[in-house]
Order: structure tokens, then sequence, then C-alpha cells
């Protein structure tokens, strides 16, 4: 984050957490919704209020072990499910597998096929979203290393959601880490409703790529990011309106 900049992310996650309980509340409320994981989406769960929610489940979308940070996930997921009286599902096995035949036979495994396809089923994800640099969270978090990611940011790579790495167009990036990673593929995000939470200056380019690719449909953002996201002319007419 520029360090002209105040942390965003304690007014997105409370921004966000008003949104899913709008969401849960609704007429046509999600039975199942699918979470990812990292430092903005634990904060939503930490703003959330206690709710009692008949038959709502949470499933996390992404492989969540890592070596630094193994129970970091799973505490989220089991906070969700207390506050919302529901059912969590987590994933519990490491993002991306050695080979694509180990991912291939870790979902063929009955445990982890039934948290794939309830993800699959999910009305609802909410996810963050990460950049595709060297300052990616999963990187700093030890789930992917050094070589892949330096392979992903020559191949392009603006923008990252569940572990899947995008172009400026949001089209997915055809790495060998692809085909290793135990999250849902990228035209999955075409066929429900996807919540992102980011936000600084930082994830301006990460932002625009998700955008582009029609990865999300509502995007929970500060201010000052969301105005960094319009054209000249619009923040020309945004500065008009303030006057």
């Amino acid at each position: 984050m520029p360090p002209d900049q105040t942390d965003p992310v304690p007014m997105i996650a409370a921004a966000a957490a008003r949104h899913l309980v709008q969401v849960l509340q609704a007429r046509s409320a999600p039975g199942i919704i699918g979470l990812s994981h990292g430092r903005t989406i634990a904060a939503m769960v930490a703003q959330l209020p206690e709710m009692r929610i008949g038959q709502l489940r949470f499933v996390s979308l992404l492989g969540e072990l890592t070596f630094g940070h193994a129970a970091y996930p799973h505490a989220v997921m089991h906070q969700i499910a207390q506050r919302l009286g529901a059912q969590a599902f987590p994933l519990p096995t490491a993002l991306y597998a050695s080979t694509p035949e180990e991912a291939a036979d870790l979902l063929r495994q009955p445990m982890l096929r039934r948290v794939a396809e309830m993800a699959l089923q999910a009305e609802v994800w909410v996810v963050g979203i990460g950049r595709g640099a060297p300052e990616n969270q999963l990187h700093q978090f030890g789930m992917i290393g050094t070589e892949d990611l330096a392979e992903i940011v020559g191949l392009g790579a603006a923008c990252e959601i569940l572990g899947r790495f995008f172009d400026a167009e949001g089209r997915e990036l055809p790495s060998a880490l692809a085909a290793r990673t135990l999250a849902p593929a990228a035209p999955d995000f075409l066929r429900r409703r996807v919540i992102g939470l980011a936000g600084g200056t930082d994830k301006v380019v990460a932002l625009h790529a998700a955008l582009a690719g029609h990865l999300l449909q509502d995007l929970v953002t500060d201010s000052r990011t969301a105005v960094a996201l319009l054209d000249e002319e619009e923040q020309a007419e945004f500065a008009a309106l303030l006057r």
C-alpha cells in the first residue's frame, strides 16, 4: 500500500459485512455462500453481527493449508459459522498441488470432492482480490513459490482471485500453476453472483482486470479506489458534482 494512504481494509470490511447481511436477509437469499480467505475477508467476518439464519452453509472456495498460516483460514470459517449460526465446510488441502495429476487425485477424495462440489453449488461467492505482483498475499503466506510467481508476472499477471491469475483483460493466464490450482475454474466465476472485496490505489490495476473480465458482479471498495477506477471523463464529472 502506498505510504501516504491509510489502510482501507477496516472501512471495506465494515461495508462488506453490511452488504452480506443485506444479501442474507433478501427474499431470494442464498442457501450456500462460497468464501475465499485473506485479510479483508477475515476483517469482514469480524464485523458481522450475531444472527441466526436457518439452513445456511458457508464453503471454502480454495485449498487452505499453508506452512505458516495453517489455522488462519480455518479460524475464519469457524468464526463465521458461530456468528451466523451456519454450517462451515473448509477445504483442508493446499491451494496448489505439486502436479496436475496430484490435483486430480486430491479432488477424487470423497471429503474434498464433496466440498469442491458444494463450492460450485453456491449461489454467491465472496472473494478477495490480489495483485499480480510479488506483493501478492499468497506469496507472503508461502502458498505460492517465487519461481511460480515469477512465471506468472512474466506472463503479464494483473489480478489474482481464488489463487488464479488473470491478465489485464480478465483472462486467466495459461500457466503451469493454473493446472495445479485447487479452486473453481475461471468459467465458474460467470455462473453466480461474485462479491469482490479490495481497496487501495495499489489494487486499481487488479480491479480493472477483474471488472474487464466480468469476474465480479458486486465490488466493495473505498471511495478513493472507486474514483481511481473511473476514466478521466468520469473523474471530471465526479469532481464537478463535489463543487
